[in-house]
C-alpha cells in the first residue's frame, strides 16, 4: 500500500513540475504589484474625462473638484507609436488625452503596437497650456488581466455628453 502511495504521489509531482517546466514564461502576462487604493479607480474612457473638463459643457474648475485626486482605469487601450515616442521621458498617452506617468515605464516594452492594455493612476488634473490631463503613478497592465476597479468600488460618475 505505501509503495502504490508513493507511486502515485511520485506520478503526481512529475506531472505538475513537467507541466510547469513546459509553460513559457511569455504566455503567462506579468501583472505588477497594485496598492490597494488603485482596487478603488473609476473606469472611464480617456475622452470622457477629458471632455468632463474642456468640452462646450465641461467647467474646468468643477471637473478639477470632482475629479481631481482620484483613482481612475481606462481598459482595452490600444498600444501606439505614439505611447513608446515619450517613455524615456516616463509617461505614455492613453488615447491621445492623458499624459499618464508610469510607476513602472519599462512595463510597456513588453508590448508590441497593436496590443491591448489597461492603464490605471491617479488623475492630477490639467495640463498647463495643453487640453489634456495628466495623471500620476500609472501602471500597465495586460487588458483584463486584473479585476479594476474591484466589486462594490468606483464610486465616481464621469458626466457624457
Amino acid at each position: 500500500m505505501l509503495r502504490q502511495t508513493v507511486a502515485v504521489v511520485a506520478a503526481i509531482l512529475l506531472t505538475v513540475t513537467g507541466l510547469c517546466g513546459c509553460t513559457a514564461a511569455s504566455a503567462v502576462p506579468k501583472v505588477p504589484y497594485i496598492p490597494p487604493e488603485y482596487y478603488n479607480c473609476t473606469e472611464v474612457k480617456p475622452q470622457v474625462l477629458n471632455d468632463a473638463y474642456f468640452s462646450r459643457y465641461g467647467n474646468i474648475s468643477e471637473a478639477a473638484y470632482r475629479f481631481d485626486g482620484l483613482f481612475f482605469i481606462f481598459k482595452d487601450i490600444e498600444v501606439t507609436a505614439l505611447m513608446f515616442k515619450h517613455l524615456n521621458e516616463g509617461y505614455v498617452w492613453a488615447d491621445n488625452y492623458v499624459q499618464c506617468y508610469c510607476l513602472y515605464a519599462e512595463d510597456l516594452k513588453r508590448y508590441k503596437i497593436g496590443d491591448r492594455i489597461d492603464v490605471v493612476g491617479k488623475n492630477e488634473g490639467v495640463i498647463l497650456g495643453v487640453n489634456g490631463l495628466v495623471f500620476r503613478d500609472c501602471i500597465i497592465l495586460p487588458a483584463g488581466a486584473v479585476q479594476l476597479p474591484a466589486p462594490g468600488g468606483g464610486g465616481v460618475s464621469v458626466p457624457t455628453y
